[in-house]
């Protein structure tokens, strides 16, 4: 048996891989979340529970961006705004964000291609303060990128 390592929440249980938690004090692993004492794929979770899981410093809502990051990642959509092509940093965004969706949506729904747009920083912030203009609203609507736009 190779070396083991102290849990890194210092509960005492022996684990494999140093700077690890036992499974007993983690939360999440490889894209699941411990919900009831079971590891679940995060993306089937509600908001709702995936936010009461992961309380702290944001970590659910980083969870959520990181899925519909690896979502549009793998929809082969280009990774540059779809406002005004900027590539060098680029955010992939909720059209219809996180929390205007009900808390019984799952984490899947929330992050499908029909809700998910590549937008620069600056766009990204106009979108989120509703302060794009009419004709970018129409450059990013679901309509344009995805054929029709999904009913929610």
């Amino acid at each position: 048996m190779g070396r083991t390592y102290a849990c890194k929440r210092k509960c005492g249980a022996l684990v494999p891989t140093k700077g690890t938690c036992c499974d007993a004090c983690a939360t999440t692993r490889l894209g699941k979340t411990k919900v009831d004492g079971n590891f679940v794929p995060t993306a089937d979770l509600t908001r709702d529970q995936l936010l009461r899981t992961r309380p702290s410093n944001g970590s659910g809502r980083n969870a959520i961006a990181a899925l519909a990051r690896k979502a549009y990642m793998a929809s082969g959509q280009p990774l540059v705004c779809k406002v005004c092509g900027y590539a060098k940093i680029v955010d992939v965004c909720h059209l219809k964000g996180v929390m205007e969706c009900a808390g019984t949506t799952t984490i899947a729904h929330i992050n499908r291609l029909v809700n998910l747009v590549a937008l620069c920083k600056n766009h990204h912030a106009e979108l989120d303060s509703n302060l794009l203009s009419e004709e970018d609203r129409q450059l990013i609507s679901p309509s344009k990128r995805c054929g029709s736009a999904a009913a929610w």
